[in-house]
């Protein structure tokens, strides 16, 4: 017995408008709260396709079987494990956007990308492939800082008819499981590299605009100078051009005049 077809959740409409459109081709529900019942169902159905909260419009993949099933993962949301020492998350595929989000800030640490909209599910967000607007590092999809995840599939009799497989980046399918839309099988937890970066903010003490002064410029460059000035400093930026200097240039741009 196998499973033909699962999907997770989406953007779109409520469980109950999905589960009225999709009516016509699964006959089950269920809203399991551990991996275990995970597999339970799994196990006993010829299709799984699992939903959150919110569900796409489009009822796909849709069965011709009547022995199908749609499992919801709003339940599915106990587990987020943190280590902020080696930077690593492990999440259920249940679990919420926001609260994931606010949970690794808590650890003071931060997602690399994500989508505008929070009401997606971890597990929907990466099938689908969703992603932010970054071209810092690996870019915006979320899918790109997944290192890991459990996938629920199809299995013998003498397995259960259901067992869990743990994907890495140095398996064949791992690139092809995070976004494969549920086809190949029932994505649990997700293992996710989360961020830890400092910003240095530049503070300036400023006047009124009104304060009195001696009505000079401090800096000298701003100042009248000997053309001679000027062109050292233009024979300097030359000969840095042509040498191919990039530190001397940095050098340069960060120097006083004066």
């Amino acid at each position: 017995m196998a499973a033909t077809s699962t999907t997770p959740m989406g953007y779109g409409v409520t469980e109950k408008i999905a589960m009225f459109r999709m009516s016509r081709t699964h006959n089950r529900r269920g809203a399991p709260a551990s991996c275990g019942l995970w597999k339970s169902e799994q196990a006993q159905s010829q299709s799984c396709e699992p939903i959150f909260s919110h569900h796409p419009q489009a009822g796909l993949p849709a069965t011709s079987s009547g022995n199908s099933m749609l499992i919801s993962t709003a339940k599915y949301n106990s587990s987020i494990e943190i280590d902020a020492k080696n930077l690593a998350v492990t999440v259920d595929a249940g679990i919420g956007l926001r609260r994931l989000i606010d949970a690794v800030e808590e650890a003071g640490l931060s997602l690399v990308a994500a989508p505008y909209w929070e009401g997606v599910s971890v597990g929907g967000l990466v099938s689908t492939g969703a992603h932010g607007s970054s071209w810092w590092g690996k870019g915006g999809a979320v899918h790109d800082h997944i290192v890991g995840l459990s996938l629920i599939v199809p299995a013998k009799q003498s397995e259960g008819f259901a067992k869990i497989v743990k994907l890495e980046p140095k398996d064949q399918i791992f690139n092809a499981a995070k976004v494969s839309l549920g086809l190949l099988g029932v994505i649990s937890r997700y293992n996710l590299v989360p961020s830890k970066h400092t910003s240095a903010y530049r503070y300036d003490n400023r006047v009124p605009l009104n304060a009195s002064g001696d009505g000079t410029y401090d800096f000298l460059g701003f100042q009248s100078n000997s053309i001679l000035i000027s062109k050292s400093i233009r024979a300097t930026e030359k000969t840095m051009d042509n040498g191919r200097s990039l530190g001397g240039k940095c050098t340069m741009a960060a120097s006083v005049l004066g």
